[in-house]
This record gives structure tokens, C-alpha cells and sequence, in this order.
């Protein structure tokens, strides 16, 4: 067994080196690719006009989901079926969550029943997969495999529609009962008890269960559990201890400074992150077009630009707090070239037509909003969109309530 898990680990890092030389031929050297530009590079960010892009994006959520809650997981945007390899137990639960988030926060900037009702919908599909425990409630999608990513997003899900709806208690007792399962699983030191990486902190999970647990004490118990405050604290300076960090990260150490106490450890951890990756991404200097600026050296996906972007503006605000003015310069412009580059991988009548005629020459209106991943990837899958979403909602709200200012409408 132990050999065949080095065979398999090492089978997994080839292809990742195979994959990243891929990208650099592909993207960074080919001519074919170059010509491109980006048509909204420069174009002014303004609130309303994203807003109706994300929206375009919800309802593509609604219009792709069953009758029973689940969403398309990918699908082909040539046929508007969902890919039949994504059916069944290959179906991501936690990008699942992920939807139903991105759900929850366009009705919070809308108010639209109907991105409500469809998270609800969303909800219940994943509380079938919720399994009693003495402790509690525990999500398991795949029978006999325990998964921290599913509760913890679960738990920031459900945190999420008891705060929205204003203390609807529909799920009150599923949310109850799965936080009250993780902090079980959490012991002194700060470990994180749950699935078969029980002793492996490289699991981005770690972050969604702290998130979860501070949203949990946030909106449902008004900050009065010091037993969470204890348990996250140690979970995230485990995670530092041991120098991981994550797009998850910038939000759990956020999260933190904000409801509990300042942290410079967090704030330097997360700094440490977003100064690594947004150094390895294509600026207005060095692209050789403006259609990779806002994307890596290595990959042109606009899923890895969206989940990425989200802890970027995580430490942006981080920065904020701490007063690190040259943190949140730099981090400005990188979240502004983040939004052009997925304007241009979206589905929609001002879509990047000089894609769309050379390589996605589909002209469908149910697909629109959906994101596709690439130039080389037209498929739309579910995180692709649910990450978009989320990044440019948490943008729009707090230049809603002028808590920052991005000067995107400048």
C-alpha cells in the first residue's frame, strides 16, 4: 500500500509539471494566442454595470439546476447538457456550497426572491447527505469517507442564509449540529480531526471550518462563544506554524482581525501569499497582451483568477486594517486587471467576440452568464461561476457601503 501511495504521489507531481509546461508553451509562447486582446482592458468598472453581470451569472445558476436542488455540475456550452462523467458521486459538494454562496449574496445586493429561493432549494439537496453523530451532524456525500471541505462549507452556507433571511430557522438545526461536530473534531493543539488527512494541515479546507465556525459565532451566536474564538486562534496558527496559506486564508485571518482581535501573524501570512502569487501574474508591463493581463505565468484560467482574486481582496482590506497603504496600491491594480481578465470569459452579448468567432462560435442565450475556464475550455462548470460571483458581489458591497474604495468607479 505504501508503495503504490509513492507511485500515485509521484504520478500526481509529474502531471502537475506536465500541465504547468503545457500553459508555458500554449499561453506564454505562442503567437497564435497573442493576438488577442482584451475588449473591456481599461473600460470603467462601474458598481451597476457588474452587478448585471453577476446576475447574469445567478440566473445562469437558477436555469441550470434540477428540480431536486442539484446544480449542472459542468456543462457543454455547444449543447447545454451537462457533461455525463460530472454526474452522480463525481458531483463536487463543495463547489456545491460554493453556489449556493454566491446564491446568498446576490439576493443580498438584489433582494431577488429567486436567488433565495434557488439556495434554499440548493440546501436542502445537500442536507440529505447530513448523518447523525453524537455529537452532532456531519455532511458525508461519499458513504465511509469523512470530508472537512463539506462541513466547513457547509457551515458557511447555512451561517450565511440564517443572516440574509434575518434569523429564518429553517436549517437551524442541521447548522447547530454541524458546528457543534467540527469543534469536537478539533483538538488542543489546533488539529483539525476530520477525514482521512487527519494529521495533514495541506488541506485548503482548514480555512473554510474556521471561516465557517466565525461566521457561525458571528451571525448566529452575536460573538459570545470564547471556545470558537479558542479553537480558530489555534487552528490558524497551526496553519501559519507550518506555512500554509491558501486563497482561503486572507479570509479566515480577516475574519479574525475583524470580529475577535488584531493578529499581525495572520495579516503577515496572508501578506506572505498574495505578494508570492500576484508576482507571478501578468501586468500591464510584461504581457504580451492585454489579454493575459490578470492572469499567471503558468495558467489562463479564469477560475484560478477568480478564487485567487477573492483572497487578494481579503488582504487587501487586511491591509486596511493594518495600515499597510503600499499592500493595498499594489493589491488595487491587481484586483482591477483580475475583473477584466473574467469579463472576457463570460457568456454574455458583449462577450470577447474575438474568442467567441475564433474558438466558441456559440450564439445560445441559456448559457448565458455562465463562465467558461479558457481560450482552450469552453466548458462552464459551476465553481467557475460561483467564484466570479462571489469575488465581484464582495467588491460591489463594500463600495455599497463605503467601507472601501477600489476606484473602480473613478
Amino acid at each position: 500500500m505504501g508503495v503504490f501511495m509513492k507511485i500515485k504521489k509521484i504520478i500526481i507531481i509529474l502531471n502537475i509539471i506536465f500541465i504547468t509546461c503545457f500553459n508555458l508553451i500554449s499561453y506564454a509562447k505562442s503567437d497564435k494566442y497573442k493576438k488577442y486582446e482584451n475588449s473591456f482592458y481599461g473600460k470603467k468598472l462601474d458598481p451597476k454595470w457588474l452587478l448585471d453581470r453577476i446576475s447574469q451569472g445567478g440566473d445562469y445558476l437558477c436555469r441550470f439546476q434540477y428540480n431536486n436542488g442539484r446544480f449542472y455540475y459542468t456543462v457543454d456550452p455547444f449543447t447545454g447538457r451537462e457533461i455525463t462523467s460530472q454526474k452522480g458521486r463525481n458531483y463536487s459538494l463543495v463547489r456545491h456550497f460554493g453556489a449556493i454562496l454566491s446564491l446568498l449574496q446576490l439576493y443580498k445586493l438584489t433582494s431577488n426572491d429567486k436567488y433565495l429561493n434557488h439556495a434554499r432549494s440548493a440546501i436542502k439537496y445537500a442536507l440529505r447527505f447530513a448523518k447523525s453523530t453524537k455529537n452532532g451532524y456531519q455532511i458525508m456525500f461519499y458513504p465511509n469517507r469523512e470530508s472537512s471541505g463539506e462541513n466547513g462549507f457547509c457551515l458557511i452556507a447555512l451561517s450565511w442564509y440564517y443572516n440574509v433571511t434575518k434569523g429564518d430557522n429553517i436549517f437551524l438545526d442541521k447548522m447547530e449540529g454541524i458546528a457543534n461536530f467540527i469543534l469536537s473534531r478539533i483538538d488542543s493543539d489546533g488539529k483539525l480531526l476530520i477525514g482521512k488527512y487527519k494529521a495533514n494541515a495541506k488541506k485548503w479546507s482548514w480555512s473554510q471550518v474556521a471561516i465557517g465556525l466565525m461566521l457561525y459565532d458571528k451571525f448566529y451566536l452575536n460573538h459570545k462563544s470564547k471556545l470558537i474564538q479558542n479553537k480558530v486562534n489555534k487552528m490558524l496558527s497551526f496553519l501559519v506554524k507550518d506555512e500554509i496559506s491558501d486563497h482561503w486564508f486572507p479570509q479566515a485571518a480577516l475574519l479574525f482581525c475583524q470580529e475577535y482581535q488584531k493578529n499581525s501573524t495572520f495579516f503577515n501570512a496572508a501578506k506572505k501569499w498574495s505578494i508570492t502569487i500576484s508576482s507571478k501574474m501578468y501586468t500591464q508591463s510584461n504581457a504580451p497582451s492585454t489579454f493575459y493581463i490578470g492572469t499567471s505565468f503558468t495558467s489562463n484560467s479564469s477560475c484560478m483568477v477568480a478564487a485567487r482574486s477573492e483572497g487578494f481582496l481579503d488582504v487587501y482590506k487586511l491591509g486596511l486594517i493594518f495600515g499597510d497603504k503600499n499592500l493595498c496600491k499594489r493589491l488595487n491594480v491587481t484586483l482591477q486587471n483580475s475583473i477584466y481578465f473574467l469579463l472576457q470569459h463570460q457568456y454574455t452579448d458583449e462577450g470577447f467576440t474575438s474568442i467567441k468567432s475564433d474558438k466558441i462560435d456559440i450564439d445560445d442565450p441559456n448559457i448565458e452568464g455562465g463562465w467558461f475556464l479558457s481560450i482552450n475550455n469552453s466548458n462552464i462548470r459551476i465553481d467557475y461561476v460561483r467564484h466570479s460571483i462571489s469575488l465581484i458581489a464582495k467588491i460591489i458591497d463594500l463600495n455599497k457601503i463605503n467601507k472601501i474604495n477600489l476606484n473602480f468607479s473613478n
